[in-house]
């Protein structure tokens, strides 16, 4: 059967267990400041990571709903991966199992992390990781609609073939699968239905034994772990042989379009045109260097309601950064005119130092129409040391929801996403943020910008 289905059209009835109703009507209405909030049988995951604690599940989700924002984490259905990452980066989506749960396979055992990493920045790799993660989280949607049962579980199946003491010592690749398990276990609670690791040898031990203390103890129940021997029973018993190709025990017949791509080693001639880029998924990038003690303004004068979204990383040390804003006034040509002291500002995010040399920082801000908003890029505590920031900054206009373009896709158009991309997010309106000119040390400053239209 084709994965291209019928547009969804069914109610979902769910199965949330009776004694959390209470609980689930209570979380709903603490997050109603949110809405529009995902479907009932979503949010009761919540409640279920934190064992019914309404309290501690609305703090999670909260959490959650701040990081999601911040990272522009549904924007990422629509980025378009690194070359070397389509190319290189073992895995692809095997089809529903009998309850309707994605299925996917990664045959970890033949990546090549450390060239993948020469080519891609530890953030790209992430990214790739979370825009699967994302990518099912929607698949589940999809057939809860199509099929008016709930789905919010996937499964994985991790193929560990060809895996190696090298792979397992990579300090990077140590450093990624931490972090992952740090993000899924806070934003995807309870979506792990099962995983399947197969073909594991000793060195897989090293591994595990460094990722498995940031996995919860319900995760960890759900992980069942194979030698080259006596998974293909196991496998077969849970999931449908149709879904999975002959070499991992099914009886799929995979065409070109559709086949799991099996990694592999980063060749020597990609590796020498390709550099990472850590700044992901933003358009332009700028470079500027701050001086020792001093500061650089990025202001923007907002005529229409919109995000103001940021991602930058430093060279040479952390930085301070911050968001002020002032309310903007326009000469009767339409040029906003403004000379003001620090004291007529308002703090939007106070400066605060942040480890800008180890780790990029992202951040979205909604913006009033009315107001300038000043970005500064704080260094005036260092006496000695210069920085160099790269950084982009972009403005989101207009009226899209990517959430519910995203929710629109095809089955298959989910799937090819995943290494495709869907091309320039050309229905959302954005604006390049100009170059800022280096400021002085005084902290007063003038804007002379036309406004933007």
């Amino acid at each position: 059967t084709s994965t291209r289905d019928i547009e969804p059209t069914m109610p979902v009835k769910s199965a949330t267990p009776e004694k959390s109703v209470t609980g689930l009507s209570d979380l709903i209405l603490r997050l109603e400041d949110l809405t529009p909030l995902p479907a009932r049988h979503e949010m009761a995951r919540w409640l279920v990571a934190t064992q019914d604690n309404v309290e501690e599940a609305e703090a999670m989700f909260r959490a959650s709903s701040t990081w999601r924002r911040q990272a522009g984490v549904d924007r990422l259905i629509q980025w378009r991966p690194p070359v070397v990452l389509r190319n290189y980066y073992p895995g692809g989506f095997a089809g529903f199992d009998r309850e309707g749960c994605p299925v996917w396979i990664i045959p970890f055992g033949q990546a090549d992390v450390k060239g993948m990493l020469a080519c891609v920045s530890k953030e790209e790799f992430m990214d790739f990781t979370l825009k699967i993660v994302e990518c099912s989280m929607l698949l589940m949607k999809k057939k809860s609609q199509m099929s008016g049962k709930p789905v919010s579980q996937h499964v994985f199946i991790f193929d560990l073939e060809g895996f190696s003491l090298k792979a397992a010592t990579h300090g990077p690749t140590m450093e990624i699968l931490q972090k992952l398990i740090s993000v899924y276990e806070a934003n995807y609670p309870e979506t792990l239905k099962a995983a399947y690791v197969l073909n594991a040898s000793s060195f897989f031990q090293i591994v595990f034994k460094i990722v498995q203390s940031a996995v919860q103890q319900k995760t960890l129940s759900k992980i069942q772990v194979f030698g080259a021997e006596g998974w293909k029973e196991p496998l077969l018993s849970a999931l449908p042989a149709g879904i999975l190709p002959a070499q991992w025990g099914g009886t799929k017949i995979v065409d070109h379009e559709h086949q799991i791509c099996l990694g592999g080693e980063v060749s020597q001639d990609d590796q020498s045109q390709y550099q990472p880029q850590e700044i992901t998924d933003m358009g332009d990038i700028c470079t500027i260097k701050i001086g020792p003690g001093a500061l650089i303004y990025q202001k923007y004068t907002v005529d229409k309601d919109c995000s103001l979204r940021w991602k930058f990383k430093s060279e040479g040390g952390d930085l301070g950064f911050g968001v002020q804003r002032k309310i903007s006034e326009k000469t009767s040509d339409g040029v906003s005119v403004e000379e003001f002291s620090s004291g007529d500002i308002k703090d939007v995010l106070t400066i605060t130092r942040v480890s800008s040399h180890t780790d990029v920082q992202a951040g979205v801000l909604s913006c009033q129409a009315g107001y300038t908003y000043v970005l500064t890029f704080d260094n005036t505590y260092s006496r000695f040391k210069a920085k160099t920031v790269i950084y982009s900054v972009i403005m989101e206009t207009g009226d899209t929801d990517l959430q519910m373009s995203n929710e629109k896709l095809t089955v298959d158009e989910l799937v090819k996403s995943v290494r495709e991309g869907l091309g320039p997010q050309e229905d959302i309106k954005k604006k390049k943020i100009q170059t800022p000119k280096k400021s002085k040390h005084s902290k007063k400053f003038s804007l002379k910008k036309k406004s933007s239209g």
